[in-house]
């Protein structure tokens, strides 16, 4: 397995689907960026921008089956330009999703191939338990591992007993204290942290 693409996220599950076919004559990519129909992807040789084939397009029935932030696509390169085309969107190991605004019930696909996610909430006035109890919930059911980061530490007098508040309505899940500014509490995160292993925020 190329250490280049396993440092993207790269592991046996997606292997194994790219070597079927039809999609054993692409490329392997990431999606790291989205806009407005184009993407921004990357690869073993590079970062290219990339945008669906005709084909893929009138095949995807709904937003879903379109690429998003955090996807294994197959591409292939177009000779002389740093432009690439998507045929075709490997399966996902997981996906953060919400509804989409507007009147019909649409699924909107955040980030998707995410193993750990990372639920930052200020230790302020605005510290909501059952906010970060929704948040912790989406998170399980994407099939990415909730950490709670409550934020500021420096600034809460009672920062410790916010905590234990919070790790008593979320059972199961990491919650840490930390602080941006003196970097207190960051050594408890390295557990979370390794190579080839993507996390959100």
């Amino acid at each position: 397995m190329h250490k280049a693409l396993t440092r993207l996220g790269w592991n046996d599950f997606f292997a194994a689907h790219f070597q079927e076919e039809p999609h054993a004559g692409f490329l392997p990519a990431r999606v790291i960026e989205e806009f407005k129909g184009h993407y921004s992807v990357a690869t073993i040789n590079g970062e290219y921008l990339a945008q669906p084939s005709g084909t893929f397009r009138h095949i995807a029935t709904d937003r879903e089956e379109l690429p998003a932030v955090g996807d294994w696509v197959g591409i292939e390169l177009m000779p002389g330009i740093d432009r690439a085309i998507i045929h075709a969107l490997y399966p996902r190991k997981s996906k953060l999703s919400r509804k989409a605004a507007g009147r019909a019930v649409k699924e909107q696909i955040v980030a998707a191939n995410v193993d750990t996610a990372f639920i930052v909430s200020a230790l302020n006035k605005e510290l909501n338990a059952r906010r970060i109890e929704r948040y912790v919930a989406l998170a399980w059911d994407s099939g990415a591992a909730p950490v709670v980061l409550l934020n500021k530490s420096d600034l809460a007098v009672d920062a410790s007993v916010l905590q234990l508040e919070i790790e008593a309505h979320i059972p199961g899940a990491d919650v840490h204290a930390i602080s941006c500014v003196t970097r207190a509490g960051f050594e408890s995160l390295s557990s979370h942290l390794s190579r080839g292993r993507p996390v959100s925020f």
